[in-house]
């Protein structure tokens, strides 16, 4: 007769993505264990819990600077948030700073000002993804924006890095 063994599973940790199994589990053996492990991880980093606090903390401070050079009307401060090989859907750090200066910096300097939240940022390696809702307030008017930026940390500094796509094509069809 088979001993009788029970096979459990159990869910943890890691969003529910972690599922431990003890396959081998007889109450009459306390002394042995065979326990299999399955996780589903997008990085290493998040298996070994590694701590991120620091590089969330310095992108908060990036953010809180970068906006408040907007809202200073100073543009080198904010581009100073800004890698220098940003790309996203084609455009160039050269051509986001000038919509920046047109779009921005004229409307800051007319009485508007900028603001954010930031949700949860995820840090993969030297890559970062912050979702962030946009307020911009001029003459009791707001706008509000929601986008995930791509930030990259090289040299120990964090910037906008943009989704590194050069060209977007779109194709839609339409029956007439």
């Amino acid at each position: 007769r088979a001993p009788s063994v029970s096979i459990r599973a159990l869910l943890i940790g890691n969003n529910g993505n972690t599922i431990l199994f003890n396959a081998s589990f007889n109450p009459a053996e306390t002394w042995h264990r065979e326990i299999f492990i399955g996780v589903r991880a997008s990085n290493v980093g998040d298996l070994a819990g590694a701590d991120t606090s620091a590089d969330e903390a310095a992108i908060q401070a990036g953010f809180a600077s970068a906006v408040a050079a907007i809202n200073a009307g100073n543009l080198p401060g904010f581009m100073a948030f800004v890698h220098l090989d940003y790309l996203n859907n084609g455009e160039t750090r050269a051509d986001f700073e000038t919509k920046a200066q047109q779009d921005l910096i004229s409307q800051v300097s007319q009485g508007g000002q900028m603001g954010y939240v930031l949700g949860t940022i995820t840090i993969q390696g030297d890559l970062a993804y912050v979702p962030v809702t946009w307020t911009f307030s001029i003459g009791g008017q707001q706008q509000v924006d929601h986008e995930t930026l791509i930030l990259k940390k090289e040299s120990g500094v964090w910037g906008i890095y943009g989704n590194q796509v050069r060209h977007r094509v779109s194709v839609s069809s339409q029956h007439w």
